[in-house]
């Protein structure tokens, strides 16, 4: 709506046929002047009147020197002759470096392009109500530095009937600027509470209820928003739980404790259905004049972390079996650092070489490995680790405990990362001592006989 169309409304709505005649009205000026007359907030002087105020007999600023030092603004808008008035401060918001009359139409061209209708029919029906006005809009062009302002007013009537509408504004650009970013930090946190499953429950410890959200009510096969006796979530305990889990909260509500817990436990649905979870409570307690403290409310966090417990139960008993394989077969096994060192060991390679599973761990397969012997090993290293060969076999003699000589016949593959970097060495090792004791039996027997011959 314009000006004009704005100025023609208000008049024909507040004054009837005598809001045409100005001619006869107090001038701005006098306004202005009148210590008589009423500010926005209902008891302050007009702008004009603040502004010439001096201090209290107290030595007290004057309300206009405290407003002007909060950076307020003041205004005042004369609804039949469109006439205003800025303070240094106002028109500093409105429109920095300007000068001129003060009018609806400078007051609009001022606005955001955004802003612009819909400010201006907030306050055309402040006005024609004749209730208190409060809005906040942005000021500056679409291209332009922005800010927001927040205004309010209130539309007061004159002792010879003229309406004039007062009021005050002031920079809220930080605040607006401080609620936007609280409001992206709630949605990332609602956004992260939403993935990762998390429910939430609302503790009153007075009246011994809590309150669930939609996801924790869920799990709880319980109604949602709305208090629940504390009695129906603990009902949901499984059984072989209840008394660890009740010692924990117990401890939890001690006044000398933290009043964190941090628990993992399991709970039943009414079908039957057991589900594991990761539960989370902050207590808050409450100090009384004489000294004591008593829980008073808490916050707790839930998560269902059932397909969590089945992979870890798959895990151990993945590990159960592994370790079943590695400590019972009739072969020696061993993990291998790539700086040589043994890293994880069966009993069965102990029983070959004679050394303790302790002794062993402290030594590198170097130490133990027959000298002669070192420099074939080591011809295949690189070329495992290249990547060249899967793995490699020989026969190798190791040097026992006692000093005597073990033959073993050695299997060499390479353990990888997800991402092709060289973890370790596998090591399979048989000892072959008498198949090599046969063999050189053999050999001398052969021997024999040839001189025989």
């Amino acid at each position: 709506m314009t000006p004009d169309a704005l100025r023609r409304r208000t008049s024909a709505g507040i004054h009837g046929e005598e809001a045409h005649q100005v001619q006869g009205e107090p001038a701005l000026s006098e306004v202005h002047k009148s210590q008589s007359a009423q500010s926005a907030v209902g008891s302050q002087p007009s702008a004009v009147a603040l502004e010439g105020a001096s201090e209290t007999p107290y030595g007290e600023k004057s309300p206009s020197k405290v407003l002007r030092a909060a950076g307020v603004g003041l205004w005042e808008w004369h609804l039949v002759s469109d006439q205003g008035y800025w303070s240094p401060e106002a028109r500093e918001l409105y429109a920095p470096g300007g000068s001129g009359a003060v009018s609806l139409k400078l007051w609009e061209s001022a606005l955001h392009p955004d802003d612009r209708e819909r400010a201006t029919a907030n306050a055309l029906a402040a006005i024609e109500s004749g209730s208190d006005y409060q809005d906040r809009y942005r000021v500056g062009s679409a291209d332009g530095p922005i800010r927001w302002l927040q205004s309010l007013g209130r539309v007061e009537t004159e002792a010879d009937g003229t309406r004039i509408v007062r009021g005050l504004v002031l920079d809220i650009t930080q605040l607006v600027t401080t609620e936007e970013a609280l409001r992206r930090s709630e949605a990332k946190l609602q956004f992260g509470i939403a993935i990762a499953g998390l429910g939430l429950g609302d503790i009153d410890y007075d009246t011994d209820t809590i309150t669930l959200d939609t996801v924790a009510a869920a799990l709880f096969d319980l109604p949602a928003n709305v208090a629940l006796a504390r009695k129906s979530v603990h009902a949901r305990f499984h059984p072989a739980d209840a008394e660890a889990i009740a010692a924990k909260i117990r401890e939890a509500q001690d006044p000398a404790s933290s009043g964190y817990l941090d628990i993992e436990h399991r709970i039943v649905s009414t079908s039957g259905v057991e589900i594991w979870l990761s539960a989370r409570k902050q207590i808050t307690f409450h100090s009384a004049a004489d000294g004591t403290k008593r829980a008073t409310s808490g916050l707790l966090a839930v998560m269902d972390i059932s397909e969590h417990k089945q992979a870890e139960s798959a895990l151990q008993a993945s590990e159960a079996k592994f370790r079943g394989t590695f400590e019972n077969t009739a072969v020696g096994i061993a993990h291998v650092g790539l700086d040589g060192r043994w890293l994880e060991i069966n009993q069965r390679l102990c029983d070959i070489v004679g050394y303790s599973r302790e002794e062993l761990l402290k030594k590198t397969f170097r130490d133990i490995t027959y000298p002669g012997d070192l420099e074939a090993g080591f011809a295949q290293t690189p070329r495992l680790l290249a990547g060249e060969i899967p793995s490699f076999t020989m026969d190798k003699r190791y040097i026992r405990k006692d000093g005597s000589v073990v033959w073993a016949g050695l299997t060499v593959s390479l353990r990888s990362d997800p991402a092709g970097r060289p973890v370790h060495f596998i090591s399979i090792v048989r000892d072959i001592s008498a198949r090599i004791n046969a063999v050189e039996a053999l050999r001398e027997n052969q021997a024999w006989l040839m001189q025989a011959a």
